[in-house]
């Protein structure tokens, strides 16, 4: 991160998808009986090879997010929605547009953050005499570029959504929103720790002592309970105990790093177990926190 200027404030977040069954039907040259008919999605993939679908593809269904204090590494808000189940097409992708419009503004809530330092101290700089502007926000998560983040961008396309993030869609080059390289605007956990190899957000939660992803439910069940159990409350569960643990391995990240110390380290877990503890939380939230005792040690 730019040590020249103060960082942003920092979100953790994670998305949940279905396969966007009639637009793969419609593509692909097939017929789909109606758009909960995930034969065809089988089908589709043993005809043509496909193993995984384009970012297009994916109907989101459920997004998760945290605000992290970028001075202190704690948390300090949240945001969790997902779609309600709907009885036709139609209806859930109008469903799903408003749910990734509110998660763009969502992401704009703290952007005057840094605003004051700015107005204070900040120049022109660089050779192009650019004014030097206070990123609003910076977006961090597992694999966020190359899945989260272009789920996003190519279903607000196709939902003619704007981005309200003016940086994030007219800046380009080595320090844009677009660049992994500049992780003060994306912070990829899994871009940064797994340049070489491939490394699964599970397997790192059961290293450090974490729990885990939430039990009975993986990635590729979404699909199933979404369309035939119609459980959006497991799911959104499922995509919250995720940001909970990515935020969980971005606090030993950082404290690899050098950010943060022991002192702070421990601030910081007793912070995180009291957010998962708090009376109003789910049931997942509090199951985390006990099936992680080895992370949570000496708290």
């Amino acid at each position: 991160m730019n040590s020249s200027f103060p960082p942003a404030p920092i979100l953790i977040f994670d998305i949940e998808t279905v396969p966007d069954i009639p637009l793969i039907a419609k593509v692909y040259g097939h017929e789909a009986k109606d758009w909960t008919d995930l034969g065809i999605i089988t089908k589709i993939q043993e005809t043509h090879n496909i193993t995984f679908f384009p970012s297009l593809y994916h109907h989101v269904v459920s997004i998760g997010a945290l605000f992290i204090d970028p001075q202190n590494y704690t948390i300090y808000d949240g945001f969790k929605k997902s779609l309600k189940p709907q009885d036709t097409y139609e209806q859930s992708l109008l469903e799903e547009k408003e749910l990734i419009s509110q998660f763009w503004n969502f992401s704009l809530k703290y952007q005057d953050y840094n605003k004051v330092w700015y107005d204070k101290n900040a120049v022109s700089g660089g050779y192009q005499r650019r004014p030097n502007y206070p990123t609003p926000v910076t977006f961090c998560g597992y694999n966020i570029h190359q899945f989260d983040l272009p789920v996003l961008e190519h279903r607000s396309i196709k939902h003619k959504i704007p981005c309200p993030i003016e940086a994030y869609v007219k800046d380009t080059g080595y320090q844009s929103y677009r660049s992994p390289f500049a992780i003060d605007k994306t912070f990829d956990l899994f871009k940064y720790l797994c340049p070489s190899n491939k490394i699964s957000l599970n397997a790192w939660a059961k290293a450090i002592g974490l729990s885990g992803k939430m039990e009975g439910m993986n990635g590729a069940e979404v699909q199933t309970e979404f369309f035939q159990e119609k459980n959006i409350q497991k799911i959104e569960d499922y995509c919250a105990v995720d940001v909970l643990i990515t935020y969980g391995l971005f606090l030993n990240l950082q404290y690899f790093r050098g950010y943060i110390d022991e002192i702070l380290y421990q601030e910081c877990l007793k912070d995180f177990r009291e957010f998962l503890l708090h009376e109003h939380r789910p049931k997942a939230y509090s199951e985390l926190y006990e099936n992680s005792t080895t992370y949570f040690k000496g708290v």
